[in-house]
């Protein structure tokens, strides 16, 4: 399951989106590694679509926030 975490929409350069993986038991959050991650509009200005437009796929990967100390080793299991 991902949930939003925060995100930042701006025009003419790149923007970050920030996602948190959760476990299927959904108490631990995944760490390291990529992900595929697929976008679909659900509406435009004019309307709610009827059924999910698709968007963007693009593969994101995992980058620990700043200050934010890690141990990869410990977090395999």
């Amino acid at each position: 399951m991902a949930q939003v975490a925060s995100y930042d929409v701006v025009t003419g350069r790149s923007g970050r989106f920030i996602v948190g993986l959760l476990a299927s038991d959904k108490t631990k959050l995944v760490a390291f590694g990529t992900v595929e991650l697929a976008f679909s509009y659900l509406e435009t200005k004019q309307a709610r679509l009827e059924r999910p437009e698709p968007g963007r796929t693009v593969t994101a990967s995992f980058l620990p926030i700043p200050g934010q100390r890690l141990d990869a080793a410990a977090a395999v299991r």
